[in-house]
């Protein structure tokens, strides 16, 4: 049919919920019938029968066929003895497909018992019949002969052939029938009107193609991979076996009323951005036609009623499209409430004085790329120039993707960052390019005009910045220049249609790379700029500077220190905690490395856990950086940072008393609020030599070269905390181990 489709949608329009058609048509009237391929024994004739009998019904599958002249035997209970005294013995052997979630069967022939025999040797599997989703069929015929019947369906398609074998003498198969059961594209006699339906439903299937732009989560519609392996199957089916896809509901299809839930989770979606509303709208038109062309083909190929064509053709496409698709209908909600129809309004290039009356919340700018009026609407109602999406895409790089020449000036005279990058998004999602550090600039290279691109480098657009692909792919990586080069050659696979060979020359100069020493100069510049900038107020002008020096010198301490900073003061976590690791992982000198781990300490206890370009950071509690930051340098601050992290943590800290010593101790209650233990000991250990780290529920307690085995003697009311006093059996020395006040563990209410 049409290509593999890798898509997330399902059908447009909703038919009434139905049963099977109210006439199933003779098969007289049916264009396609079961036809024979190999006819070697006078059997075939009646597996052709059964196969036309099962065909027309609802319920066609192996199972479903009848042989009334043959007696079925259970393979797994059956043997026979041959003249020589020898005995054949069966057994069904399953093919473990799909991770176990799709078997597939052959029934086996051997001289032992072979009731379940996943070791059967490879030799006589190669001799087994077809293999077959659904279990094959062992009969006796005349003359004690054996037949085995099998097909060739999927896991979840139908057959397109019925296979009769007979065993021979060498416990081998050999072919007697083959029935054909679905038709072939090149069948030389077609019916009418089944040549439109082809085109349409090849067009359908090519606009869902489309559809799958953004995958998972984090994209705009979530594929469907493995259900979309069976849309040219369902729709080739639909022309030759409708009643299948109409009456059945088999797991796979979704019944009638979930198509209503779909599509209005379609229609949220299909307002996400301008590229989808783009791709849906073709979708919608293919659906539509298909809807037509497949009723047409119904009335001249089975003689249904126009009614009964036009309803039968609405459910049996909407099954199809909805088994192929696993689309999210329900639990996610793309953008704020009141907001579509806003969107609406824009994506459907509405006049802007119908949208100024619309009025509300704010929209996404991405989706108001190809209409600057609407664009500039929104900008003067203060939506963010430099809003990205879960890749760091801004509006200004699809200004760029799509040539708007006048929206990509709105949007810069607004603000737009001109080298903003993207980055990967976090592991539930997958880019479609699987690449980061793209630029405005890089789009414009690969899609925009030249006018668009000169716009951007009077703007402040720098050539140096190199994007980088994890899938290492040709046409991913470099930088602007080396994008022009790939995609304005002669010889390019993907010309950008907007560049003529002389103006991507006259670009090369343009976008020509300084020198490495003419880099460094610059990234200097930057850093003083951004320190100037910081230091006066200006955080995000600082921050782009900051960005831009980093990707001159991607390992200056000071350039990733600053960066570290002036991000967490914008509240720009990611970004914060991927500089201060870039910064621990350029093993610096001790004082660098303390203002890292405290930044990662301050940037981890405000945002916890956080997935940022293709990275996960804060995976231990805060405590851990701020006890790094302080084992690095003694300053006061960051200790007393560490011990309020500790009490904020639910730690209590307390004195033993032995002898003449006291030690100090920090209780934890459990390993919860610090992710794993081992290191808090070490922790402890490195701020107060002599403490104990004594973990609620710890039978023992190791202080100096002695174990000390407590037991509770009272125990101290301290808030929602009980503490309970322990007291050792043992001594140190000549001195008990001192209570009341002294040892303590803290234990929940």
């Amino acid at each position: 049919m049409s290509r593999m489709l890798l898509g997330g949608l399902t059908a447009l329009l909703i038919a009434p919920s139905h049963g099977a058609p109210e006439s199933i048509p003779p098969l007289s009237q049916v264009w396609f019938k079961p036809t024979l391929q190999e006819d070697h024994a006078p059997i075939c004739a009646e597996l052709l029968q059964a196969a036309e009998r099962a065909f027309v019904g609802t319920d066609a599958s192996l199972q479903a066929l009848k042989m009334p002249s043959l007696q079925e035997v259970e393979p797994r209970k059956f043997s026979q003895r041959r003249e020589d005294g020898s005995s054949i013995h069966f057994g069904i052997y399953t093919h473990p497909g799909c991770g176990g979630g799709c078997e597939q069967y052959q029934i086996v022939a051997g001289a032992t018992p072979l009731d379940y025999h996943p070791s059967v040797a490879d030799g006589q599997l190669d001799l087994a019949p077809e293999r077959s989703s659904s279990i094959p069929r062992l009969f006796v015929g005349s003359s004690q002969q054996l037949l085995n019947i099998s097909d060739d369906s999927g896991p979840s398609s139908p057959a397109k052939n019925l296979y009769l074998h007979k065993v021979d003498a060498n416990l081998g198969w050999t072919p007697v029938c083959q029935v054909q059961m679905a038709p072939t594209r090149d069948t030389a006699t077609l019916p009418a009107k089944l040549a439109p339906a082809l085109q349409a439903l090849d067009r359908l299937a090519d606009s869902m193609g489309g559809l799958s732009g953004g995958y998972g989560d984090c994209g705009s519609l979530r594929a469907g991979e493995r259900r979309a392996s069976r849309l040219p199957e369902d729709l080739w089916q639909a022309l030759y076996r409708p009643w299948m896809l109409y009456a059945h509901n088999d797991g796979y299809r979704n019944p009638q009323s979930e198509f209503q839930a779909a599509e209005r989770a379609l229609e949220q979606w299909a307002l996400t951005g301008i590229v989808e509303f783009r791709t849906v709208r073709e979708y919608r038109k293919a659906l539509e036609q298909a809807y037509r062309a497949l009723a047409e083909f119904y009335s001249a190929a089975f003689k249904w009623s126009d009614e009964q064509s036009r309803s039968i053709a609405r459910s049996t496409l909407n099954s199809a499209v909805d088994h192929a698709l696993a689309f999210p209908s329900s639990g996610y909600a793309p953008f704020p409430e009141g907001e579509q129809s806003l969107r609406q309004a824009i994506l459907e290039g509405r006049p802007i004085e119908e949208i100024r009356q619309i009025g509300g919340t704010l929209s996404d700018l991405s989706i108001a790329i190809e209409h600057p009026q609407a664009m500039q609407l929104l900008l003067e109602q203060g939506a963010d120039p430099d809003q990205t999406n879960p890749f760091g895409k801004t509006p200004l790089m699809y200004a760029a993707q799509y040539n708007q020449l006048e929206t990509a000036r709105l949007l810069l005279a607004a603000g737009a960052n001109a080298n903003a990058m993207t980055i990967l998004p976090d592991d539930s999602c997958t880019y479609t390019l699987h690449t980061s550090k793209m630029t405005a600039l890089h789009y414009a290279v690969r899609y925009a005009s030249v006018e668009l691109t000169e716009l951007l480098l009077q703007k402040g657009a720098v050539p140096f910045i190199r994007s980088v692909s994890t899938a290492f792919q040709e046409g991913r990586t470099g930088t602007p220049q080396e994008w022009l080069r790939r995609h304005s050659a002669i010889d390019a696979k993907e010309p950008n249609p907007h560049l003529s060979t002389a103006q991507a020359s006259m670009l090369e100069q343009a976008l020509r790379t300084p020198s490495p020493k003419q880099l460094k100069q610059q990234a200097r510049q930057l850093t003083l700029k951004a320190e100037k900038d910081y230091a006066e107020g200006r955080n995000l002008p600082a921050y782009h500077a900051l960005l831009l020096a980093r990707e001159v010198l991607p390992q200056d301490g000071r350039i990733l220190s600053n960066l570290s900073l002036v991000a967490f003061k914008l509240g720009q976590h990611g970004p914060a905690l991927e500089a201060g690791q870039q910064l621990l992982d350029s093993n610096l000198d001790a004082k660098l490395l303390a203002n890292a781990w405290f930044n990662q300490g301050l940037v981890c206890e405000r945002a916890g856990w956080t997935s940022y370009n293709g990275r996960t950071y804060c995976r231990s509690d805060s405590v851990y950086a701020y006890y790094r930051a302080a084992s690095l340098g003694s300053a006061p601050a960051r200790t007393d940072k560490l011990l309020a992290q500790f009490h904020a943590a639910n730690k209590v800290h307390c004195r033993v008393t032995y002898g003449e010593e006291e030690v100090d101790v920090l209780v934890q209650d459990d390993f919860r609020s610090t992710g794993s233990g081992p290191w808090i000991s070490q922790t402890l250990y490195a701020l107060y030599p002599s403490a104990i780290h004594v973990p609620a529920g710890d039978v023992s307690w190791q202080i100096k070269d002695r174990t000390i085995q407590p037991r509770e003697v009272g125990t101290l009311e301290l808030g929602e905390w009980r503490l309970s006093v322990l007291e050792s059996h043992e001594s140190l020395g000549s001195a008990p181990l001192q209570v009341g006040g002294a040892s303590c563990v803290a234990l929940r209410q």
